[in-house]
């Protein structure tokens, strides 16, 4: 049971990071999801060797290794996008409007050129 639950929970935990950061499920790429997989196992280790909170308890999964393995996922995921795009998130920024006065009264103009 033991070694599925640290195979299984950070597939899980990681697939769920992937589509918390990515608001368009046609441009999930493998590599973020491998990204998140890593994240969570990388934290489930971490959590475990370091704090003593591990991913499996007595009765099968560990509430807070589980929880500390989606933090760790999400994390390394972000910081990934924030390395690569400049921002958490993968998505572009939406272009900012203005108004402008002319004569027929206010108008909406787009600043991207």
């Amino acid at each position: 049971m033991s070694l599925i639950t640290w195979i299984a929970v950070p597939i899980v935990v990681g697939w769920l990071a992937t589509l918390t950061l990515h608001s368009d499920l046609h441009k999930v790429s493998w590599c973020d999801f491998a990204i998140a997989v890593a994240g969570a196992g990388l934290t489930a280790a971490l959590l475990d060797l370091g704090f003593g909170i591990p991913l499996t308890g007595p009765y099968g999964i560990s509430l807070w290794g589980t929880l500390g393995c989606g933090c760790g996922a999400t994390a390394l995921l972000a910081a990934v996008n924030l390395a690569r795009y400049g921002r958490p998130r993968p998505e572009p920024p939406r272009p900012r409007t203005c108004w402008r006065q002319s004569l027929d009264g206010w108008q909406q103009e787009s600043t991207r050129r």
